[in-house]
């Protein structure tokens, strides 16, 4: 009989107790990519194609809950490919019908973004705290810019806003500036993590 070694036993363990975090993940992105397919009219601006809606849709969803979720979401390397791998025949189903390159680059955009997610937990060792800031900084900024721009308070602010916002860049999955955007954060994420580590274990 197979005994467990204390290390495969604590990941066991670990993968246990995570496990309705990727069900809630998982569930969460197939409604919002059910609905945003759907003959339903989200947006009443004729200018969005519904496969661009589409898109969008799932791609705001994707970062907008990992950003809540990432301390549970993205524990270890494990769990980190198995959050993307979940996620990207879902981005693939979303661009259907798009082109395969609006399907890469929004995979492409997910994947830097949980990179960076996932280099800032283990580099940082309060992450309960970074969890804090990051949901602050995804969803804070987006629900800022609303305001700004909803009161015209200042159109230079607005637009400012508007490209340090994961969310609000995300918009934009077909132009350059999302993926330099999440391409920074990625790289800052793990540029951090070489410097704690060599900070931790000198």
């Amino acid at each position: 009989m197979t005994q467990l070694t204390p290390t495969s036993s604590a990941a066991h363990r670990e993968t246990v107790s995570h496990f309705p975090v990727f069900i809630f993940w998982l569930a969460v992105q197939i409604v919002a990519l059910v609905i945003a397919r759907s003959d339903l009219q989200l947006t009443a601006n004729p200018a969005h194609g519904a496969q661009q809606w589409s898109i969008q849709i799932l791609l705001l969803v994707q970062i907008g809950l990992s950003a809540l979720l990432f301390y549970d979401l993205l524990g270890s390397i494990r769990a980190s490919v198995l959050a993307f791998a979940l996620a990207f025949p879902l981005t693939q189903i979303s661009a259907a019908g798009a082109g395969w390159m609006a399907g890469l680059r929004c995979s492409l955009i997910l994947l830097l973004w949980l990179a960076g997610l996932a280099a800032w937990r283990a580099a940082i060792p309060a992450p309960q705290l970074f969890t804090a800031i990051t949901s602050l900084w995804t969803w804070g900024s987006t629900i800022l810019w609303y305001l700004v721009a909803e009161l015209s308070v200042s159109a230079p602010l607005a637009k400012i806003i508007f490209s340090l916002s994961p969310l609000l860049v995300a918009l934009r999955y077909d132009e350059a500036l999302a993926l330099y955007f999440f391409a920074t954060h990625a790289s800052i994420g793990l540029l951090a993590l070489g410097i704690s580590r060599r900070a931790f274990n000198p």
